[in-house]
């Protein structure tokens, strides 16, 4: 009986003990999932669950904040802090339920209250996926009234490039270190606990407490954030209470702040405070800015009629910046190499830093006094921007011809991305960081610039201003999405069908090519419109894309002619003509075909066309190449005719990235060598006019050809000109700011180890960031492997700071000889990679960038077994479809390609 009593005990035991240890794991985990970074005793449960759909945003609007009170309190030296935030919210439905955003923070209290009232918490949950915090009541909090949360919390400062991060810069070899934010899109909730959405704007007070030991170090500290500085405070043990006016309401995403030592240059026009913050010692470099800044501003005063919001206007450099810039209302921050201009900066890039910092300007209207309701519609932003930094440039530097190269460096870079059959609307669905971080691509920048291009030359300057100032009046300080900007639209022209027509562009993906063909009656002429794609695509729901496409025609006698598209076939009437060009001057966005009796008429007229018509036919001929609808021999010979008479920049520039493109195409074929013989042919005469020194008095055009023109012959083994780069590096010659990049490729590229040598030890040791950068990216041109491999390891790194790492990677993949390198080293070193860029400068530079020139079955399977587990999404699928467009321009136009130069080296022997 013992045994069996003790038996029967231990069984009983053993199944209690089991009960017992599985609740207890079940209560651990419970308690982790609900409570993790929650140091409190509040039971968890889940009496109040987020039931949207869409569980990456918060719940719909029962509880908005109205202001914000920040205290926060650095440990520069252990870089971490401790906080407090104070959130007056509003209730507006009832609910015993609040819900907000944080991320890799520990709460140390919490609590709600209503004025001497405090709200019992009965539960919190905490959701990592989700990055949400939710806080359940014992009572309901009243529809109508107002409540305040309380939240004491601690954090560490983080080393990634996201939210409050610390940026290290090297001074007399000592490190020193700042610290500063970057929160677009999704990060200030990593900062503080916060309403994380653009659409939940409030006021913000923000304070600083700056300990005694953290000032030591640094004699010329500033405390900076997004409205000027209320009052500097000691307090005991001598910290320093640095206190900040209240803004006006804005987005999270918009705060910022930068704690560190700094010096600067300040004005004061029309009321507005201006300052732009270097490192110590580069102060000098900033007084291109500071001026451009007022002049660019005073420009969106009068086109506006609204005054910039803010009483200062901030700028400064940080030297780790994972962006360009960033446009944080009255603290915009940027790279040094988009902010600064020293006398290692070239002309070109001059003109670059300007339409940066005129950007981030624009969108102080449209951003951040007018701003996108959710990512979905983040063109109003962006696309903005990317149209207003030209409009606005242009206005003060009407010498930079911005709207020329704005064909080039947006039109044309949109018109490529939108050809694929994996692009995207413009007005996009985006939920989860990895959405959000894609759709800041080409679509919703370049297209998004360029429609609002079209639409400005549909309307006429003056309708479009008064468009523009009427929507941003109605809605300053509130969000918006599509709709309620051509709503706007629509209600100014009093004409409704002006909605359907302009979404055609902002609702569906790609663009339509315009097809114009003279009639059998030999008097009217037949125009279609189908979705034009880089390559052929086995079905297409034709029926449904149609856009609406204003047509201007431009005939030989100069005269204009307007028509508007709303079908798929047409029938126009026009008088007798030489020739007829249709997109004249490029003002919209779509692509050309003409019938080959046409384009005979067009091509040999093409002296007497404008410039813009002139880019406009070379880009839509090589695009029409690519997707099968002519052959390139056509290309090519038109080039033969036109490129000896072609003086401008914009056409050269045109000109020489699609011969770019099918050398990097074709640098494995036999034809390799006979196509840059073609190139270097095409491009002699031009050459020979620009030279190699400079021309006093000479045009902004030629000092910017020179270095296109002379990289172009070196990178097709043009023996004097290597020669002559080579001479000029080593007997140590004064080269040119604007020639140094092409030289120094020349010489990684044409000297082995020994170049290899000097241009590194040249990279550790430049002082300035345009010099350091040219430098290395001078590296990604050796041809030999073991100097490729040095290259990427070089990445990988302490010399290269993370925000350049994947840009280098994606530099050696674009050369011939280090395609495959870069392709093994990613496979090779995944995990290195991510964690020195982080996963979304990944997606958006390695994915994409180190696959760009493949072409085959192998490499696309290849690419797609790496990345389909890891980068799901958009970055993958359109390196996808450009592999597969790579490989249908090949199987199109290779064979053709090397006929025509067979015959062309015959004559050109002959």
């Amino acid at each position: 009986k013992m045994e069996t009593t003790t038996a029967g005990r231990s069984k009983s035991d053993l199944f209690y003990i089991i009960s017992v240890a599985t609740i207890g794991l079940l209560i651990i985990i419970v308690s982790y999932i609900g409570a993790t970074h929650i140091q409190s005793s509040y039971k968890t449960t889940y009496a109040c669950i987020n039931n949207d759909a869409n569980k990456y945003r918060l719940p719909d609007r029962p509880i908005i904040p109205n202001h914000y009170e920040l205290v926060l309190k650095p440990d520069l030296s252990a870089l971490n802090y401790s906080g407090s935030v104070k959130i007056d919210i509003l209730v507006l439905k009832k609910t015993k339920c609040v819900f907000l955003n944080m991320e890799d923070i520990t709460i140390q209290s919490l609590k709600i209250t209503q004025e001497s009232k405090q709200f019992k918490i009965t539960s919190t949950l905490y959701d990592p996926i989700y990055t949400t915090l939710e806080i359940n009541l014992n009572e309901f909090l009243a529809q109508g009234q107002s409540y305040v949360i309380e939240i004491d919390f601690t954090a560490n400062i983080r080393n990634d490039l996201r939210g409050f991060y610390t940026s290290t810069y090297a001074r007399n070899n000592v490190t020193q270190r700042i610290a500063t934010t970057q929160f677009e899109s999704e990060d200030a909730r990593t900062a503080f606990p916060c309403f994380d959405e653009p659409n939940l704007k409030a006021t913000f007070e923000i304070s600083f407490h700056i300990k005694e030991e953290d000032l030591s170090t640094m004699p010329k500290f500033v405390a900076l954030s997004n409205m000027p500085e209320k009052e500097i405070v000691v307090l005991e043990d001598g910290i320093k209470l640095h206190r900040f006016q209240r803004t006006k309401p804005m987005s999270t995403y918009l705060v910022a702040w930068v704690l560190g030592e700094f010096e600067s240059i300040e004005d004061v026009y029309d009321g507005i405070h201006y300052r732009v913050f270097t490192l110590p010692g580069q102060v000098e470099s900033a007084r291109f800015a500071l001026a451009t800044s007022m002049q660019i501003t005073d420009q969106f005063n009068t086109f506006y009629g609204i005054k910039y919001a803010f009483p200062k206007m901030d700028l400064i450099a940080i030297p780790d910046f994972r962006a360009g810039a960033m446009e944080n209302w009255g603290l915009i921050t940027f790279r040094a190499t988009t902010l600064l201009v020293d006398e290692t900066t070239t002309s070109s890039q001059k003109e670059d830093v300007a339409e940066v910092i005129a950007h981030e300007i624009a969108h102080q209207w449209t951003g951040n006094l007018v701003t996108a309701d959710w990512w979905t519609h983040l063109w109003l932003n962006e696309g903005f921007a990317t149209f207003f930094e030209t409009h606005s440039l242009d206005a003060v530097h009407p010498e930079y011809k911005r709207w020329q190269k704005k064909l080039t460096n947006t039109v044309q870079v949109a018109l490529r991305s939108d050809a694929l059959s994996t692009t995207h609307p413009i007005v996009n669905s985006a939920n989860s960081p990895a959405q959000i971080d894609a759709i800041f691509d080409a679509i919703t920048y370049s297209k998004g610039g360029s429609i609002l291009y079209m639409f400005m030359n549909y309307l006429g300057e003056n309708d479009f201003r008064s468009w523009m100032r009427n929507y941003l009046t109605a809605h300053q300080f509130n969000n918006t999405i599509t709709d309620d900007l051509f709503r706007s639209l629509a209600d100014y022209k009093k004409d409704d069908s002006l909605i359907r027509k302009f979404k055609s562009w902002t609702h569906q993906s790609g663009y339509p090519i315009i097809t114009i063909n003279l009639d059998q009656d030999g008097k009217s002429y037949i125009l279609s419109q189908k979705r034009f794609y880089s390559r052929p695509q086995s079905s297409s729901n034709r029926e449904s894309e149609i856009w609406w496409v204003p047509l201007r025609a431009k005939l030989s006698d100069g005269s204009l002619k307007t028509f508007e598209l709303d079908s798929t076939l047409a029938r126009i009437q026009l008088p007798s003509f030489d020739y007829v060009k249709l997109n004249a001057d490029q003002t919209g966005f779509y692509r050309v075909n003409y019938s080959a009796e046409l384009w005979n008429l067009l091509l040999k007229s093409f002296g007497a066309l404008s410039l813009e018509d002139r880019i406009g036919i070379i880009d839509d001929l090589f695009a029409l190449t690519g997707a099968g609808e002519i052959k390139i021999n056509l290309v090519l010979s038109a080039l033969e005719t036109i490129c000896e008479h072609q003086n401008d920049l914009v056409i050269w520039e045109t000109i020489i990235s699609n011969l770019n493109q099918i050398s990097n195409l074709i640098s494995r074929e036999s034809g390799a060598d006979s196509f840059s013989r073609f190139v270097l042919n095409v491009i002699a005469p031009m050459r020979q006019r620009v030279g190699w020194d400079p021309i006093p008095d000479e045009s902004n055009d030629i000092t910017q050809l020179r270095p296109l023109i002379i990289a172009t012959t070196m990178s097709n083994d043009h023996k004097v000109d290597i020669d002559l780069a080579l001479y000029k590096y080593y007997t140590n010659q004064t080269i040119p700011v604007e020639l140094r990049s092409s030289v120094y490729n020349a010489v990684v590229r044409n000297n082995g180890m020994v170049g290899y040598e000097s241009m590194l030890e040249r990279f550790k040791n430049a002082q300035s960031d345009f010099e350091k950068s040219r430098c290395m990216y001078a590296l990604a041109s050796a041809t030999k492997p073991s100097l490729l491999k040095r290259t990427l390891e070089l990445a990988l790194g302490p010399d290269v700071r993370s925000q350049d790492a994947g840009s280098l990677i994606r530099q050696v993949a674009r050369s011939p000889y280090g395609m495959d390198i870069a392709w093994d080293f990613v496979n090779q070193n995944y995990q290195l990679i991510l964690n020195k860029i982080g996963e979304r400068q990944f997606h958006g530079q390695i994915v994409g960038g180190v696959t760009t020139r493949f072409s085959t079955q192998i490499k696309y399977d290849a690419v797609k077994d790496l990345f389909s587990s890891r980068a799901k999404g958009q970055a993958l699928d359109q390196a996808l479809d450009t592999i597969l467009a790579n490989q249908f321009w090949l199987q199109k136009n290779y064979y053709d390609l090397s006929v025509y130069l067979d015959k062309y080296s015959k004559q050109v022997i002959n």
